[in-house]
């Protein structure tokens, strides 16, 4: 299959995370802190099927999914944030603030994850809550934002594995597993 005809079959596009950590002093590791490895990364998912459930290492959980991607730096451990809705913030978001005042909120509401991308790079948030344009969150903001700077409802997976299938760097298949960001 050829570049071009394998790219027009990725018709998703999503955010990759990945995790920084440090240890305190007290050696105690926090919970992670995702970071922005790629924006708008074009994907497709697809629901595992009998046909790629076994693997060297065993049988894969009934729930995972596989992806696919042109080659990209995506390592087990890493979150795949599918794009469902997106939309900008039409005011500043300053970091420490908990809420966001987007231009849409089509695909939000409480529990729905985030991802906010900008100059600065992105995080993923959890809404608290929305009432009108007003986005509420469960936690303050890490990063500052600007007007314009996109904001988006995603469904995230956490990388299990990754596979060049394709030879020679052509593609990338990609074992997921559907995750609930707090």
């Amino acid at each position: 299959m050829s570049d071009t005809a394998f790219a027009s079959l990725l018709r998703d596009k999503a955010h990759i995370f990945r995790a920084e950590v440090s240890a305190g002093l007290d050696l105690n590791v926090p919970s992670p802190r995702w970071g922005l490895v790629a924006s708008e990364v074009p994907v497709r998912l697809r629901p595992l099927t009998e046909a790629n459930e076994m693997t060297i290492a065993g049988k894969l959980p009934s729930d995972a999914t596989v992806g696919y991607c042109q080659v990209q730096d995506v390592r087990a451990g890493d979150l795949v944030c599918v794009i469902v809705a997106q939309t900008a913030l039409v005011e500043e978001a300053e970091a420490g603030s908990s809420s966001l005042v987007v231009e849409s909120t089509e695909g939000m509401g409480a529990g729905t994850t985030m991802a906010l991308t900008g100059s600065g790079g992105g995080e993923l948030v959890t809404v608290a809550g929305v009432s009108g344009g007003d986005v509420a969150l469960r936690a303050p903001l890490e990063g500052s934002y600007g007007i314009g700077e996109k904001a988006a409802a995603v469904r995230c997976y956490e990388v299990g594995g990754v596979i060049d299938e394709g030879g020679a760097g052509h593609h990338q298949k990609l074992i997921l597993e559907k995750v609930q960001i707090r």
